[in-house]
């Protein structure tokens, strides 16, 4: 009889723990404004001091986690788009989720020629905040569109004054600082439009086109820091105070960044 030889295998199992983690946008107002405050200095953080750029800011990224206090912190997930600098990467693919891109990278003569940049994930950001504080199919061709309907989408909210629909029940102490962001952004994205409408123009002359002067994040950051700042003496109706004490503990943390 033949001996029956035997292989010894040796298996490795390994487990992948996390912490359990819940849609943001199903948070009431107050509690949505402190995980978006939360990812916004997550995301400026890892810019800037690891120079992790993520790329595809949009509301499904966003989670929210729960400790056994009950106090919620925001999570910025799918890295899949980031990019590292010592990947070499030139950043001029379009990337992003066309609800919540910048306007200046859904124009189709920026594709394959603007590097992405902290401003537009800032953007980015501030389109999901728009987009969960009114109620859902408010902003409806933004996602169904081209990109060129959604800049265009997009451009006529800037252009806007105060929105005529009502925010949702909860995010109704969220508005100020939408408007207040809203103008913000205007003024920024008016300057990137005169830029690119002066490029085109010497384009046609044979000249040469200066290039786009892109303020540094920290100076963006500043900037939208300041903005918090200032908004926060105007939140005196009931349902805005709440909103002004989560800014005020955010700043606490914020400028020291």
């Amino acid at each position: 009889m033949e001996a029956i030889g035997y292989i010894n295998t040796r298996s490795v199992l390994r487990l992948v723990v996390s912490a359990k983690l819940s849609p943001a946008q199903d948070l009431a107002g107050a509690d949505f404004l402190k995980v978006f405050l939360n990812v916004a200095l997550c995301h400026y953080t890892a810019w800037t001091t690891a120079n992790v750029r993520h790329r595809d800011i949009n509301l499904a990224n966003i989670m929210c986690s729960t400790d056994t206090q009950g106090e919620k912190a925001g999570i910025l997930i799918d890295w899949d788009l980031a990019t590292f600098d010592e990947d070499h990467h030139d950043g001029l693919e379009r990337t992003g989720t066309v609800p919540y891109m910048a306007m200046v990278l859904l124009e189709e003569s920026t594709e394959g020629s603007i590097e992405h940049s902290y401003w537009h994930d800032l953007e980015a950001l501030f389109w999901v905040l728009v987009w969960v504080t009114y109620p859902a199919g408010t902003f409806a061709p933004w996602e169904s569109g081209t990109f060129a309907q959604c800049r265009n989408g997009k451009s006529g909210y800037l252009s806007a004054g105060p929105s005529t629909t009502r925010p949702k029940e909860k995010f109704q102490g969220v508005e100020l600082l939408v408007y207040r962001l809203k103008t913000f952004f205007s003024e920024i994205n008016d300057k990137r439009t005169r830029h690119l409408n002066y490029a085109a123009f010497l384009k046609g002359t044979g000249w040469a086109v200066p290039t786009f002067q892109e303020e540094a994040p920290q100076e963006i950051w500043k900037a939208f820091c300041k903005l918090l700042h200032d908004v926060i003496p105007f939140m005196d109706l009931p349902d805005q105070v709440v909103i002004g004490q989560v800014i005020k503990d955010f700043l606490v943390h914020a400028d020291n960044f």
